[in-house]
């Protein structure tokens, strides 16, 4: 998922998960011995810890930190932050840092400005455009605080997918398209739905018009992020395994293509994924070859020629060879083992 500041809305978050949001970006910033503090009358959250660095003339320092977190949904007058400080000034930290979800009204930033040079410690504001730049260097932040329930039921498919074979049904991909704007995926995402609505058209299911309405989108986006070339392939070695599967399909809906599709243990360097395969030409005389595996540990690979007759008739006669009947590793099988994906 490709995010922007506007997925970060603080007010869909409650106070106590705004807390919990500011101790993970404590955490993730190089601070150690992490210690939640109980703040005062207003049942805050405040974090204390330590942070460590090497200076070349007197070398290792230790510096004392205490962070203040406060969500609120306008700015933060004074009287807000006066017992914070008189707190710092019992404790004297090295810094004190306030994580403010909005922003310091006029009236607070005038007021931190003359107290600054009365304090022995560092006084620092992160309010909402700072830590909105914070989090976006952080996906998995965002996707554990802010991510919709369209996309938490698209992480919990692919999820279900690897971890135990089970494939979204076709009114969950359904459910799951009419709220998803495909531009914002990113290409493990867009790999995955590419998969999962071929297997849909394959099973024979009803009600699939609106799946195939968005293959040309995927197609586009998956053709935009394509940067690989056919030697990524040479790689992958197709492991021997009874449970090896390949299939020749036709689509008339549009696009319409044929399609290759290979599952299969695969051997990538020294590792064995569990591995899907699927290359596709389309009428227009283009092809996009998708490599994906499952447990989703290896980066997927897209590869797209305009002109991928020859690729596609290659691997469609290793495929026609198979003999799908066999119960054991048939003569078509051998031929993928022992060739592969390699032109």
């Amino acid at each position: 998922m490709k995010y922007n500041d506007s997925d970060i809305d603080f007010g869909k978050i409650s106070p106590q998960r705004f807390e919990e949001l500011c101790y993970d970006l404590v955490q993730r910033s190089g601070f150690y011995a992490l210690k939640w503090r109980r703040g005062g009358a207003d049942s805050g959250r405040d974090i204390e810890a330590n942070l460590r660095f090497a200076n070349p003339l007197v070398g290792q320092i230790d510096e004392h930190w205490l962070f203040e977190c406060k969500r609120y949904s306008g700015g933060v007058p004074p009287d807000d932050l006066t017992a914070k400080i008189a707190w710092a000034d019992a404790l004297q930290p090295d810094h004190f840092v306030f994580f403010i979800s909005s922003y310091p009204t006029a009236g607070t930033r005038e007021w931190l400005d003359r107290i600054r040079p009365q304090k022995s410690y560092a006084i620092h504001v992160l309010e909402e455009k700072d830590l909105k730049t914070l989090i976006l260097s952080f996906p998995d932040l965002i996707e554990a605080y802010f991510q919709d329930a369209t996309h938490r039921v698209l992480a919990s498919m692919m999820e279900n997918w690897s971890k135990h074979s089970i494939l979204p049904t076709i009114e969950a991909l359904n459910y799951v398209l009419v709220d998803l704007d495909l531009s914002r995926l990113q290409v493990p995402e867009l790999t995955f739905l590419w998969y999962a609505i071929f297997q849909v058209e394959d099973s024979g299911s009803r009600g699939r018009d609106f799946l195939a309405d968005n293959m040309p989108q995927i197609k586009t986006l998956l053709v935009e992020g394509s940067a690989h070339e056919r030697t990524s392939l040479e790689q992958v070695k197709f492991v021997e395994d009874n449970g090896m599967k390949a299939n020749l399909w036709l689509s008339f809906r549009k696009p319409s293509m044929q399609r290759v599709n290979i599952e299969s243990r695969c051997e990538v360097g020294c590792s064995v994924y569990r591995c899907v395969y699927s290359c596709s030409h389309f009428e227009s005389g283009d092809t996009l070859e998708v490599f994906l595996d499952r447990e989703m540990r290896l980066a997927p690979i897209v590869i797209y020629q305009l002109d991928g007759s020859t690729t596609f008739e290659t691997i469609k006669t290793r495929v026609s060879a198979v003999d799908v009947s066999a119960s054991a590793i048939s003569t078509r099988m051998r031929v993928l083992i022992e060739h592969g994906l390699a032109s």
